[in-house]
């Protein structure tokens, strides 16, 4: 019997859709092939009578019961520890921008004291200043952002020319990403702003 079907996922992310693949008749088989067994309640108490159902019919046997979740959590484990090493590299990443950030904004911001202090002693208000500072801390912000999405989308060409199964382009994962990196850059400026602005006009104009 000869016929054609349809795509298949082998479950793996790096098997490809339209993979060729050719079936073959069942033969002879080395091993027993396993059986699936619904149960109600805990598996070890279904396991006891099952045991002794197959000890009766067949005492010489050699079998193994290994509940359902037990072989997903083997199956997933490489993709969960995967998982979470790329957590743990996000988080350092994210640490660096951030400390990275904070510096860049100290030094900016120390450059701008004696114009922070001008604008306060011609009247400025502490929260006039601050939102100017974060401003345009958020268009230089931005425009670094613009360009990191575009590189990414980049890559993401790259990777999903060998991937089929995973979505590569995650607009959720972007627009997170975007938007983590802004609120950390705000924050990385809000404090050397916020410490700018504490000092005494008189001072920094006499000490310039």
């Amino acid at each position: 019997m000869i016929g054609v079907a349809g795509d298949a996922i082998g479950g793996w992310i790096y098997d490809r859709i339209d993979a060729n693949c050719l079936y073959l008749p069942l033969g002879k088989q080395t091993a027993a092939p396993p059986f699936l067994i619904r149960i109600r309640g805990s598996a070890e108490t279904a396991r006891r009578p099952f045991a002794a159902a197959v000890e009766s019919v067949a005492p010489q046997s050699t079998w193994r019961f290994v509940p359902m979740e037990e072989l997903a959590n083997q199956t997933l484990m490489p993709f969960r520890i995967t998982s979470l090493v790329a957590w743990i590299l996000g988080a350092i990443a994210l640490l660096l921008t951030v400390s990275g950030m904070y510096g860049v904004m100290a030094y900016l911001v120390s450059q701008r004291t004696q114009e922070i202090g001008i604008r306060m002693a011609l009247g400025a208000g502490r929260a006039a200043v601050t939102r100017t500072i974060l401003g345009q801390s958020l268009k230089l912000v931005s425009s670094g952002a613009a360009v990191g999405v575009i590189l990414s989308l980049g890559v993401s060409r790259l990777i999903a020319a060998g991937v089929d199964i995973v979505n590569t382009f995650d607009r959720l994962a972007y627009l997170g990403g975007v938007a983590t990196v802004m609120l950390a850059a705000l924050a990385a400026a809000y404090v050397p702003a916020l410490r700018a602005t504490r000092v005494d006009p008189a001072q920094t104009l006499r000490s310039d």
